[in-house]
């Protein structure tokens, strides 16, 4: 029974980590190899902070270029490659885990990739890459970071881990931290959609009455030839912002580039922007 639960695990392991290669695949990217230490090493991030019972606070955008306090505090060292904006307070790391989420079965899954950091079967990148989502499942927002870092500090050259830190920040409510790890994924893979709309998507609830959210979907649609998912998630940024006018345009250029039951879509949704004009 026990080896056939241990098969079972392999397996999970060894599908979770594909899909992040083949997002590596993507990305046209080879992950530096570095000399893997014991895990416990490799948590040491020059990191110092105190243990809260009290839900993150996020950062208004009101206060966004104001000081605040930091609850937990994490210096800039050569382990600590995308530290915590000083502009941002993290009261707590831990928030509301996943639905569904078995606790038992994610914790021996972080048991069994932790089994393959410096196995040379799969590239620890990606291994820490996983070991983070699971840890975000189980709602460890902290044990999530600090993996993300690992997988930076491994190969700084990708983008994964970046856009994935700046999921992670936006739960926590460290938006300056956000926008700073999305901002990087974008800058080291800007032909990459996934990074801009990720990007995007924050800005579109977080900045979206700033003059950077237009500079970055000006950005976006240059880097990516114009994709039609970067102009649909412009179209829907300028409806909520009141920019009618743009947002029909948007959906217009849409329109002539997919298929006929999308375009009635389309069509119903540009009737009911005129209506807002």
């Amino acid at each position: 029974m026990k080896i056939h639960k241990e098969i079972a695990i392999g397996s999970i392991v060894a599908s979770a980590l594909i899909a992040v290669l083949v997002v590596l695949l993507v990305e046209n990217a080879r992950p530096a190899h570095l000399v893997t230490k014991e895990i416990k090493q490799n948590e040491a991030l020059s990191t110092n902070y105190n243990a809260s019972s009290t839900k993150a606070r996020a950062t208004d955008e009101r206060d966004r270029n104001v000081s605040k306090v930091i609850t937990y505090s994490f210096n800039k060292t050569s382990d600590n490659i995308l530290p915590i904006d000083k502009r941002d307070s993290i009261s707590s790391w831990d928030f509301t885990p996943a639905s569904g989420v078995a606790t038992t079965s994610i914790q021996n899954k972080i048991v069994a990739f932790s089994r393959e950091i410096g196995s040379g079967k799969y590239p620890n990148y990606a291994v820490y890459i996983q070991i983070a989502q699971e840890y975000e499942m189980l709602g460890d927002g902290h044990s999530a970071y600090r993996f993300y870092i690992l997988a930076i500090k491994d190969s700084p050259q990708n983008g994964l881990a970046f856009n994935n830190l700046g999921n992670l920040m936006t739960k926590l409510g460290a938006y300056n931290t956000a926008n700073n790890a999305y901002a990087k994924s974008v800058e080291l893979k800007p032909s990459i959609k996934l990074y801009w709309l990720s990007y995007l998507n924050f800005l579109s609830v977080h900045e979206k009455s700033s003059k950077e959210t237009a500079r970055v979907f000006a950005e976006a649609m240059s880097a990516t030839d114009n994709a039609t998912d970067i102009r649909i998630a412009r179209a829907q940024w300028e409806e909520s912002i009141g920019n009618i006018t743009k947002a029909i345009s948007d959906w217009r250029a849409v329109r002539l580039v997919v298929g006929e039951e999308q375009q009635k879509a389309i069509d119903l949704k540009i009737e009911s922007l005129q209506h807002k004009q």
